[in-house]
């Protein structure tokens, strides 16, 4: 796990670092067998949701692998160069936490008077035929509720 840790920090994925890091101490006030079933556990865990989350989540990712290839060749300025070396599988985990980082903060997101939803540009493509009529901001552009069908215009 050191070096695992180490690895990530060289690749600037600091807070998963963080977190083997977290676990390296945890595991390091158990003994060998007990730290032994935790890992075994965990690895249990990560093959069950695998199995589990292809037939719930998958419909949502079938387009990765076609979208890692065809943006590989351009994606070494974008700002989710690092996305395209996630497997379907890390989709599937970024999904389940996005839902309940949701369900986290929902009912703060509620209650506050004034909210700011920023979505990126593939969930603002207008309908076929039609021109985005969102205004630019200093924020991004504000979508203006042009057409029903708008994906980025839900009320919330």
């Amino acid at each position: 796990m050191a070096c695992l840790s180490r690895w990530l920090q060289a690749h600037d994925e600091m807070a998963q670092a963080e977190r083997f890091t977290a676990w390296q101490d945890y595991l390091a006030t158990l003994d060998r067998e007990q730290a032994h079933q935790v890992i075994r556990q965990s690895l249990t865990l990560a093959d069950d949701f695998a199995r589990a989350s292809e037939p719930v989540l998958g419909r949502y990712t079938t387009g990765v692998a076609s979208y890692r290839a065809e943006a590989a060749c351009r994606a070494c300025f974008r700002y989710d160069a690092e996305l395209l070396t996630r497997s379907r599988l890390e989709y599937h985990l970024g999904l389940l936490g996005t839902e309940i980082l949701n369900r986290v903060y929902r009912d703060r997101f509620a209650a506050t008077e004034q909210k700011l939803v920023i979505v990126p540009l593939c969930l603002r493509t207008p309908p076929e035929g039609m021109e985005c009529q969102a205004k630019q901001t200093s924020l991004g552009a504000r979508c203006q509720g042009c057409h029903p069908a708008c994906r980025s215009s839900y009320p919330f």
